[in-house]
């Protein structure tokens, strides 16, 4: 079973193989194993964009669609980051997934580098210099809109107001109960 998915998906027959996965149970393939892609891994001929396309097209099973969003998340910091800003190109390829994908989804608020992924589309979105298409603008506009506004924090400089005071901590109570003898 396990081949039979890891060949579709190598010959490019990605919804062959999640309808394969959809039909059975996680318990029915290996423990700890992983389908691919693998986005750890270089020069695969299949890519996670790829694979995600056809989840989002064919509706597979939620522990299948689980694994690649999962997947695709994890792939998602290294491919927009402050750090590489990808061609316009592959920059659609994942900026149509996550026009379709719930923000909830791929912008977790506890993951610093998702937040990271938000600041950058939202910079992306504003930065008048660079020549997108308009499909690209239009998703952009779209993903950027559908995050969760950014917290304003107003922090005021400290004002030097010359005296300096300690902080003096009181000692503690002993609330401890103690034992008579």
């Amino acid at each position: 079973l396990r081949g039979k998915v890891e060949g579709a998906i190598s010959d490019g027959r990605i919804a062959e193989a999640l309808h394969l996965m959809s039909a059975h149970q996680p318990g029915d393939f290996p423990p700890h194993w992983t389908p691919p892609p693998h986005v750890a891994l270089t020069n695969q001929k299949v890519d996670i964009t790829d694979v995600m396309q056809v989840v989002l097209n064919e509706h597979p099973a939620a522990w299948v669609r689980d694994i690649y969003v999962e997947s695709f998340c994890r792939k998602l910091p290294d491919a927009i980051s402050w750090y590489r800003r990808p061609e316009e190109a592959e920059l659609l390829s994942y900026l149509r997934i996550l026009s379709r994908l719930p923000v909830e989804d791929w912008n977790d608020d506890e993951s610093w580098q998702m937040t990271n992924v938000g600041d950058v589309l939202r910079e992306m979105a504003s930065d008048k210099d660079r020549d997108f298409s308009d499909e690209t603008v239009a998703l952009l506009t779209g993903i950027v809109d559908s995050l969760p506004a950014k917290p304003n924090i107003d922090i005021a400089p400290a004002q030097d107001t010359g005296e300096h005071t300690e902080a003096v901590e009181e000692p503690k109570a002993n609330n401890r109960k103690t034992s008579q003898r």
